[in-house]
């Protein structure tokens, strides 16, 4: 076996420092691409979880429709956030599809009367970060990414709403 010469084992090196650079940015590149791969079917889930549930309706005038507002995929502190849009029930069918918001009918008691109700459960207690009330409908921060406890949240929620409605009116 011949002994390689000097420059043949520099020119070795340089090729395996090479490949072994290559791999690594492959290897990198590859655990980005899984992140985000793993990061959009966790949003699908919520979200498919979310169009699954029917909308609740209060007094055949009123619907609360859940939707997947936001959704941050941490792997330390995953965040959801939880919109609930309240619309008008239309019965007229040129007006059907433009659904009218029905926000202003939910002012801070309402949602401290909803907030009170979610803390006596402990489950759902643990998971809500924030509420508050826009123009939009009423948020909810959670923590986080399940599909299953993000649907259990909204389903109980809903509920809770509809309940406080008719109770109060």
């Amino acid at each position: 076996m011949p002994t390689p010469t000097p420059s043949s084992a520099t020119s070795q090196l340089s090729i395996n420092f090479i490949v072994s650079v290559i791999s690594l940015i492959l290897l990198i590149f590859t655990s980005v691409l899984s992140y985000y791969s793993y990061s959009a079917q966790a949003r699908t889930g919520v979200r498919e979880a979310l169009e699954q549930l029917d909308d609740v309706e209060i007094n055949n005038k009123y619907k609360i429709k859940p939707i997947l507002h936001r959704f941050r995929f941490r792997p330390l502190s995953p965040e959801s956030s939880l919109l609930l849009k309240i619309y008008k029930t239309q019965h007229n069918e040129a007006a059907a599809s433009v659904p009218v918001s029905a926000t202003e009918q939910v002012d801070n008691d309402f949602l401290n009367a909803i907030i009170t109700q979610l803390t006596e459960d402990e489950d759902l207690d643990e998971l809500l970060q924030t509420a508050s009330i826009d123009r939009d409908g009423v948020h909810f921060e959670l923590s986080t990414r399940n599909a299953v406890s993000v649907r259990r949240f909204a389903n109980r929620v809903m509920t809770i709403m509809r309940d406080e409605w008719l109770d109060n009116g």
